[in-house]
Protein backbone atom coordinates (compact mmCIF):
# COMPACT_ATOMS: atom_id res chain seq x y z
CA UNK A 1 0.00 0.00 0.00
CA UNK A 2 3.24 1.82 0.19
CA UNK A 3 3.26 2.52 -3.50
CA UNK A 4 -0.66 3.35 -3.90
CA UNK A 5 -0.73 6.08 -1.74
CA UNK A 6 2.91 7.22 -3.12
CA UNK A 7 0.58 7.20 -6.32
CA UNK A 8 -2.17 9.38 -4.43
CA UNK A 9 0.21 11.90 -2.93
CA UNK A 10 1.73 12.29 -6.44
CA UNK A 11 -1.80 13.02 -8.11
CA UNK A 12 -3.08 15.21 -5.61
CA UNK A 13 0.15 17.17 -5.70
CA UNK A 14 -0.61 17.29 -9.48
CA UNK A 15 -3.95 18.21 -8.92
CA UNK A 16 -2.39 21.00 -6.78
CA UNK A 17 0.13 22.46 -9.35
CA UNK A 18 -2.75 22.25 -12.17
CA UNK A 19 -4.64 24.43 -10.12
CA UNK A 20 -2.05 26.66 -8.82
CA UNK A 21 -1.10 26.97 -12.96
CA UNK A 22 -4.23 27.78 -13.87
CA UNK A 23 -5.11 30.44 -11.19
CA UNK A 24 -1.92 32.02 -12.38
CA UNK A 25 -2.44 32.16 -16.28
CA UNK A 26 -5.98 33.52 -15.03
CA UNK A 27 -4.78 36.03 -13.33
CA UNK A 28 -2.19 36.88 -16.27
CA UNK A 29 -5.40 36.94 -18.64
CA UNK A 30 -7.35 38.88 -16.22
CA UNK A 31 -4.33 41.49 -15.93
CA UNK A 32 -4.11 41.69 -19.63
CA UNK A 33 -7.65 42.28 -20.24
CA UNK A 34 -7.76 45.48 -17.39
CA UNK A 35 -5.16 46.53 -19.06
CA UNK A 36 -6.79 46.68 -22.27
CA UNK A 37 -9.64 48.15 -21.02
CA UNK A 38 -7.88 50.79 -19.67
CA UNK A 39 -6.09 51.32 -22.87
CA UNK A 40 -9.42 51.81 -24.54
CA UNK A 41 -10.97 54.10 -22.08
CA UNK A 42 -7.56 56.42 -22.65
CA UNK A 43 -7.99 56.25 -26.15
CA UNK A 44 -11.58 56.89 -26.27
CA UNK A 45 -10.68 59.85 -23.90
CA UNK A 46 -8.13 61.11 -26.25
CA UNK A 47 -10.05 60.99 -29.27
CA UNK A 48 -12.40 63.21 -27.74
CA UNK A 49 -9.87 65.43 -26.90
CA UNK A 50 -9.08 65.60 -30.33
CA UNK A 51 -12.21 66.42 -32.04
CA UNK A 52 -12.74 68.94 -29.44
CA UNK A 53 -9.05 70.70 -30.58
CA UNK A 54 -10.12 69.86 -33.93
CA UNK A 55 -13.22 71.92 -33.69
CA UNK A 56 -11.29 74.42 -31.93
CA UNK A 57 -8.77 74.79 -35.05
CA UNK A 58 -11.52 74.81 -37.32
CA UNK A 59 -13.19 77.90 -35.61
CA UNK A 60 -9.69 79.77 -34.93
CA UNK A 61 -8.98 79.29 -38.40
CA UNK A 62 -12.40 80.51 -39.34
CA UNK A 63 -11.21 83.52 -37.12
CA UNK A 64 -8.11 83.71 -38.59
CA UNK A 65 -10.02 84.11 -42.77
CA UNK A 66 -12.15 86.75 -41.23
CA UNK A 67 -10.12 88.72 -39.22
CA UNK A 68 -7.45 89.20 -42.36
CA UNK A 69 -10.16 90.58 -44.60
CA UNK A 70 -10.61 94.38 -44.67
CA UNK A 71 -13.84 94.26 -42.84
CA UNK A 72 -12.81 92.20 -40.22
CA UNK A 73 -9.75 94.39 -39.65
CA UNK A 74 -11.53 96.74 -39.28
CA UNK A 75 -13.82 95.31 -36.50
CA UNK A 76 -11.33 94.42 -34.91
CA UNK A 77 -9.79 97.56 -34.87
CA UNK A 78 -12.80 99.24 -33.47
CA UNK A 79 -13.85 96.63 -31.26
CA UNK A 80 -10.58 95.83 -29.27
CA UNK A 81 -8.41 99.00 -30.17
CA UNK A 82 -11.31 101.77 -30.16
CA UNK A 83 -9.99 102.99 -33.35
CA UNK A 84 -12.30 105.77 -35.84
CA UNK A 85 -12.45 106.83 -39.22
CA UNK A 86 -11.25 110.12 -39.88
CA UNK A 87 -14.00 112.65 -38.40
CA UNK A 88 -15.83 109.79 -36.31
CA UNK A 89 -16.12 110.10 -32.89
CA UNK A 90 -15.68 107.60 -30.27
CA UNK A 91 -17.94 107.01 -27.84
CA UNK A 92 -17.11 105.56 -24.55
CA UNK A 93 -20.04 103.86 -22.55
CA UNK A 94 -19.51 104.12 -18.96
CA UNK A 95 -19.52 100.22 -17.37
CA UNK A 96 -18.55 98.91 -20.39
CA UNK A 97 -15.49 96.93 -20.84
CA UNK A 98 -14.34 97.31 -24.65
CA UNK A 99 -15.01 101.05 -26.66
CA UNK A 100 -17.95 101.88 -28.74
CA UNK A 101 -17.11 104.09 -31.83
CA UNK A 102 -20.11 105.43 -33.52
CA UNK A 103 -19.88 105.39 -37.49
CA UNK A 104 -22.11 105.37 -40.79
CA UNK A 105 -21.68 102.37 -41.86
CA UNK A 106 -18.53 99.72 -41.65
CA UNK A 107 -19.44 98.04 -44.84
CA UNK A 108 -17.89 99.85 -47.43
CA UNK A 109 -13.85 100.69 -47.72
CA UNK A 110 -12.56 103.83 -47.34
CA UNK A 111 -9.74 105.86 -45.25
CA UNK A 112 -7.94 104.00 -43.00
CA UNK A 113 -8.84 103.81 -39.16
CA UNK A 114 -6.99 105.82 -36.81
CA UNK A 115 -6.42 105.71 -32.82
CA UNK A 116 -9.39 107.46 -31.26
CA UNK A 117 -7.02 110.06 -29.21
CA UNK A 118 -8.57 112.96 -27.63
CA UNK A 119 -7.60 116.01 -29.70
CA UNK A 120 -6.17 119.30 -28.04
CA UNK A 121 -8.05 122.24 -27.45
CA UNK A 122 -8.09 124.80 -29.74
CA UNK A 123 -6.04 127.77 -28.17
CA UNK A 124 -8.45 130.12 -26.18
CA UNK A 125 -11.68 128.20 -26.64
CA UNK A 126 -11.36 124.88 -24.20
CA UNK A 127 -13.23 122.56 -27.15
CA UNK A 128 -11.38 119.64 -27.26
CA UNK A 129 -11.05 119.40 -31.75
CA UNK A 130 -12.20 122.82 -32.45
CA UNK A 131 -10.50 124.07 -34.87
CA UNK A 132 -9.50 128.20 -36.08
Amino acid sequence: MGMDSLRASFRSLLVVVAVVGVVLIGLAFARVAVTAYDLQRQKQALEADMDLLRAENAALRARLAEIQTDQGIERLARSELGWTRPNETAVIIVGRTTPTATAASSDHPGPLLEPSLPRPSAPGTGLAGASS
